[in-house]
Formats: structure tokens, sequence, C-alpha cells
């Protein structure tokens, strides 16, 4: 999104990332872009490193990303860098002196937290304490816990910047912040503390993709509820196994958006659940009672944005933030991952709460979309971005490098 209307600015925007998103057809073009494969984690490992206490990237491993990532700067030259969450190019940016502008949540930025931020309910280690400890010791001792076990989970990180000569600082949240940061979160579902000059709040970008809604659609019978479930790019297949089983019990229609995590033969389904890689999310949204989703920020906007009360089943640290938002705001309940795999009552009861009285919810989320409306992110994000890039390169426009 952002590189297109870079591109109608008259900048040159080449894309550098794992192929298999960015060579999706549902996502772009094959000419669109200038395009640079970089080494990246398979979403596997990557969602391994967020969810286990000892996982940690391998430290050659992360070399290889920064020889990768200063061999395409090199290449390019570019005029800055605008980076999403590849956190080895904060250390390949500064090595060779390219600004870089941070895509960030404002619930990640907890230097600037504007309350209280609880203990991480998906991290392994709480259900431990709470175990040890019971429930209101382990919340005061989660939080010291839960920021040492992180820190230790980022030393190949600080391993690697010492190894070029960088010393990054010591806490992820602080090393992440480029010369300038946009943050894609409205201040509902991403509330701060006063920022300083060199961050703005854009607002959201939401992307849909380009493309019919499904025929079967036409199957369902409007009377009875209709239920959207996807989990964006970090879907389990394990609980998407569950939550089919679960919601192939209840009286009411379904549709999974998978990204291609699973596949399964339509035979495999229930009789009321039907199943694609993508469909057009905002179209579902718009017919659907319930969206149970991830706590992805693009899910949890495109919901906010046609008005459907959700089910945040949080699978990682950064969702979870948002479902805690998200269901004190009014917009639904939120729940984890580890919650509905142990106990998968648990879902069906909120699936119950939120179908059978659904005026409160669907009230929270009028009052997220009217915050939702304030907001004309891609023009905001495109004006700093160009003051940026031209205060660095004052000669002519160049190419201006996105990773993620």
């Amino acid at each position: 999104m952002l590189g297109r209307a870079l591109q109608e600015r008259g900048w040159r925007v080449a894309f550098a990332g794992e192929p298999r998103y960015l060579h999706d057809p549902a996502v772009a073009e094959p000419d669109e872009f200038g395009f640079w494969p970089l080494a990246d984690f398979s979403p596997e490992e990557a969602m391994d490193h967020f969810r286990k206490v000892f996982q940690r990237p391998a430290r050659t491993f992360l070399r290889r990303q920064v020889e990768d990532e200063l061999a395409i700067l090199d290449a390019y030259d570019p005029a800055l860098v605008i980076c999403d969450f590849r956190l080895t190019m904060y250390i390949s940016a500064r090595l060779r002196g390219i600004p870089v502008v941070s895509l960030l949540g404002g619930r990640w930025l907890l230097q600037y937290a504007a309350g209280p931020v609880e203990p991480a309910r998906t991290h392994p280690s709480y259900d431990v304490m709470k175990r040890i400890l019971g429930d209101s010791l382990a919340r005061r001792v989660a939080k010291p816990v839960q920021l040492r076990i992180l820190r230790w989970k980022m030393a190949p990180y600080h391993a690697l910047a010492r190894e070029y000569g960088l010393e990054l600082p010591r806490d992820i949240w602080d090393w992440f912040i480029g010369e300038h940061n946009l943050i894609l979160d409205t201040e509902t579902m991403g509330p701060t503390a006063p920022l300083p000059a060199h961050f703005t709040r854009v607002g959201p970008i939401i992307w849909n993709p380009d493309m019919a809604m499904p025929a079967w659609m036409d199957e369902f019978d409007p009377d009875r509820p209709l239920i959207y479930v996807t989990m964006g790019s970090t879907g389990d297949p394990e609980l998407f196994h569950l939550l089919i089983e679960e919601v192939g019990k209840l009286d009411c229609f379904a549709v999974f958006s998978t990204g291609g995590q699973i596949e399964l033969d339509p035979a495999e389904l229930p009789a009321n659940v039907r199943m694609a890689r993508f469909v057009p999310g905002a179209e579902v949204m718009k017919r659907a009672d319930l969206v149970i989703f991830h706590g992805g920020a693009g899910t949890a906007y495109q919901a906010i944005a046609e008005g459907a009360p959700g089910i945040i089943i949080a699978t990682h640290l950064e969702q979870e933030f948002a479902g805690a938002v998200f269901e004190r705001q009014g917009g639904g309940a939120f729940l984890t991952m580890r919650e509905v795999k142990a106990r998968p009552a648990r879902l069906v009861d909120a699936i119950g709460q939120v179908l059978q009285h659904p005026e409160p919810f669907r009230a929270g989320m009028e009052a997220l979309r009217r915050d939702y409306e304030q907001y004309d992110p891609i023009p905001s994000a495109v004006e700093c971005i160009e003051r940026l890039a031209s205060e660095a390169n004052p000669a002519p426009r160049r190419r201006v490098q996105h990773t993620q």
C-alpha cells in the first residue's frame, strides 16, 4: 500500500524479504516493484522464537541476514529503509549510515506505554508461575521475569551487533526505533504517552485482496449466524483444526481463511464450514456476526472498519496487547491460544456470549470505528517518508527500500 503510493509520487521502490510473500500475485503484480530475496526464518521458526521460552535465533543465521542486507544496501544505495520489524536491518542500516523509518504498533512501545502493562498470558512462564505462586503473586513477578527472559532471547542480536562495532540498547523496544517512526495504530487501540518529535501516529493501513466473493457464500442461510475465522500469517495448524471442530458443532455457518497454513479437502470439513486460502475479508466481515482472529493489526482494523464483533485468540505477545485493548474497549472477547487449547469450552462460551448478546459488542465496535475513521494513514505516512528521504538525500529522488 505504501509502495504504490510512493511510486505514484515518483519514488522507485524495491521490496526485500521472503519470496513466498512478496511474489504472491494476490499481493502485488510480478513486475510492480523491484525485489531482492532475503534470508529469513520460516514461519514455524519465527513463531517458535515468539512462543517458546528457551528458543532463540542462532547468531550464525543472524549474521547471514546482515550479510544479505548489506549486499542489497550496497547494490541499491537507497535514500532510506522502511523497516517492518526485521530486527537485523537496524544493524545493517546503521552500519551503512542509511536512515530508517520504522513501522510500529503503539502497543509495542513499552517505554511510552500510556498505562500499566499486564503480564503476558501467552508466555509459557506465566502458567508455571501461576501454578507455583498463585494468580496474585504471579501477576506481580511475571513482568520482571518475562522482561529478563526477553533480554536473554535477544542476546544473539546484541552479540552480533558488537561483532560489527555497534552497541544496541538493552531492550528490544528501544533498538527498533528509527530516525522516524510511524505508528500504525489509533490512539484508542495503541495508546501511548506523549511521543518525541521523531514519531508520527498515522493510523492503521489495511489491505484487502482484490478478488471476488467465493460462489459458495450464496449457500449460506442469512437467517443463521455467520462466523468468519482467520489467523493471518501466524496461524497454528493445531488451533485451526480445533476451531474447525468446535465451530462445526454450532448452529451457524463459518468461513475460514487460512493463508495457506493448512489445506483440507472440502470433504473433510463439517457441513457448515467453508474454507479458502484467501477471501475478501472486508466483504465477508460486512456479513459476519462474529470474527474469530489472532489479534493481528490488519484483521483487527478490518473488523473495526466493518463493525463486526470479534474474539481474539492471541498466539504471541503483540497479539495479546491488541486482545487486551480490544476486550477493554468492548469490541469482543480476548483469549489466548494456550487457553483455548487447554479448555476449548472457553471458546464455545465466548462465541455464545457474543452471538446471544451482540448489542454491547456492536456498540463497542461502533466507538472503535468512529475513532478509526479519524485517520488518513497513507497520505500522512508518505508525507513523513518523503520529508525524511529528502532531508537525508537532497539529490534527485532515489530508491526507497522496504524490508519485512
